[in-house]
Parts: C-alpha cells; sequence; structure tokens
C-alpha cells in the first residue's frame, strides 16, 4: 500500500509538466503514487506524459477547473496522505521525506506545509513575500480566512481522513480561485497545522495565474466570506464586516501598488472603511494613495 497519493492538475501546461513530473520522481521519499489529471489540455501534454509509461497514473477528463481536477485525484487515491503538486512549480528532493515524518509524529497535525522559493515563468529566483512565521503552525484557521497566513499548495500535505472529515474542495470555487483556502480553513476548524521552516519547493508566480485577476479573486473571497459568516438581518456580524473591510483593502493594494490605478483603489478604501471603520489602517493606506494620485496630477501623468 502506498502510504502518499501526489496529485498533479494539469490544463495546457506542456512548458512546465516535465518539471513538475520529473521533481516528483526525485524524491528521496519513494512510498508514493503519482496522478496527473489532465484537465481537459489541447497542447501536447498528452503525449509529453506518455514518456513516463507506468511511472505515472494519467487521467484524462473535459476541462472542469483545478478544484474538480484536485477532488478526482483524492477519489482515485490510495494513499494515506495527499500531497499537492501544481503542473508549474516543482518540489525539492527531500519535501516528502520531511513532511510525511512530521504526519507519522504528530497525530493531532492534520496538514503540514512549508515555505517556498518564488520563481518566475523562466525558472528565476525572485524575492519572497515576507511570511510571519506566528501565523503559519498550530490551530490557525483564523489567520487562514484573515489571509494573515499564506498556505503554498506545492508544499502541502494533509491527511486523507481530514477531507473525509470535512469535504473535498468546494467545485463552485473551480473557476474562480481560493479553494484551496477554502479547503485548508475547513481542516484548521478540526485539527492543527504545522509549519516547516524552510523551502521544500519552488513556487511558479506568473503574470497569467489566476490569483492575479482582481476581479475574480474579489468574487471567490466574497463567496468565502459568505459561506462561512452570512449576512443575517437585524444581526451585527463584526467578524463578517471586518473580514470584507480586508478584503476591500487588499484588493485596494492591489490596484494601487500593482496597476498604479490609484482612483480605483481610493474606491476600495472607502468601502473597506464602510464595512469596519475602526481599521485606522485603512487611513493610512488611503493617505498614502491620495498623495500618490496628486504627485501623478500635478506631473500630468
Amino acid at each position: 500500500m502506498k502510504k502518499v497519493t501526489v496529485i498533479i492538475p494539469t490544463y495546457n501546461m506542456e512548458k512546465y509538466i516535465t518539471g513538475a513530473v520529473d521533481s516528483a520522481l526525485n524524491q528521496t521519499y519513494e512510498n508514493c503514487e503519482i496522478i496527473v489529471i489532465d484537465d481537459g489540455s489541447t497542447d501536447n501534454t498528452f503525449n509529453i506524459l506518455k514518456r513516463y509509461n507506468n511511472k505515472i497514473r494519467y487521467i484524462k477528463q473535459d476541462n472542469k477547473g483545478l478544484a474538480c481536477a484536485r477532488n478526482v485525484g483524492i477519489k482515485k487515491s490510495i494513499g494515506d496522505y495527499i500531497a499537492l503538486l501544481d503542473a508549474d512549480d516543482i518540489w525539492l528532493p527531500d519535501r516528502l521525506t520531511t513532511e510525511v515524518k512530521i504526519l507519522d509524529d504528530f497525530p493531532e497535525v492534520g496538514l503540514v506545509h512549508s515555505s517556498a522559493y518564488w520563481i518566475n515563468e523562466n525558472g528565476k529566483k525572485l524575492t519572497n513575500p515576507d511570511e510571519k512565521r506566528k501565523y503559519c503552525s498550530g490551530y490557525i484557521s483564523k489567520y487562514i480566512i484573515s489571509r494573515k497566513s499564506n498556505i503554498y499548495c506545492p508544499t502541502v500535505l494533509f491527511r486523507k481522513s481530514c477531507v473525509d472529515d470535512v469535504g473535498n474542495f468546494d467545485a463552485h470555487l473551480t473557476k474562480l480561485g481560493v479553494e484551496d483556502r477554502d479547503l485548508w480553513y475547513r481542516i484548521a476548524l478540526k485539527y492543527k497545522i504545522k509549519y516547516v521552516d524552510k523551502p521544500l519547493a519552488k513556487y511558479r508566480y506568473r503574470e497569467d495565474s489566476m490569483s492575479k485577476n482582481i476581479k475574480k479573486m474579489q468574487k471567490a473571497r466574497y463567496y468565502m466570506i459568505n459561506k462561512y459568516f452570512p449576512n443575517k438581518k437585524y444581526k451585527l456580524n463584526i467578524k463578517r464586516r471586518k473580514l470584507l473591510s480586508d478584503l476591500h483593502l487588499s484588493q485596494g493594494d492591489g490596484i494601487a501598488w500593482r496597476n498604479n490605478n490609484y482612483l480605483k483603489a481610493i474606491i476600495e478604501y472607502i468601502k473597506a472603511i464602510k464595512y469596519f471603520p475602526l481599521n485606522f489602517f485603512i487611513y493610512y493606506h488611503l493617505l498614502k494613495v491620495i498623495i500618490k494620485k496628486i504627485i501623478k496630477f500635478q506631473k500630468g501623468v
């Protein structure tokens, strides 16, 4: 019996798929199966994966999205532990060895994850965002829902019994995003999370990734907040208002500093203030963007 099932969903990733599969095959931990879910690729993915013969299990399906592809992998899995690897990411050789030992040694831990190197489309190492370690380990459901904790999919190993308990990836989020955070949140509500403070994977940051689509990500985050903190008439839901405020604050930051659209960012900050005016951090962000907008106007840009 294989202890670990590696799930690699792919959609038109012929450029990267061999790097992902090879990194899974080259692990120091060997008691695992590798399932590649081809989610309706129209490129050369099939012919590339044919070369691996019986080293992987290949499953082809119509394009249904990332969450659905992962759910198929979980359904077909025989391992006690599930490891995720997206087709454009790469594992370091001791990724599984390190994390399997943690789940073996700590039965109260449902999910283990680690830091990761960030790379660009061409594999060049990027500067990682600062991770606050206090938000990464323990009973951290509140940090996951508030997005203070970031869990990188290519570093995740969780018990299959966890999804038997809390459910699979939410198929409603399959074309929107945050389906991973949604599952991590449900697992974290019941199980302890463990963080490995060293990089165990290379996480590829691409300009065309789903997370760069601000409109879709906002819709997905609204869905998640409504799912766990529904709007109830005649009841002041402080947690819901804080989460909605944080959503618009982060949206404003993304629009301002990624897209340099200061007017739209100001609108997002005003929405954030409307939901939770006691978060004085928003006013600081708003002031910075207003100053930027004034400077831009004076320069005639």
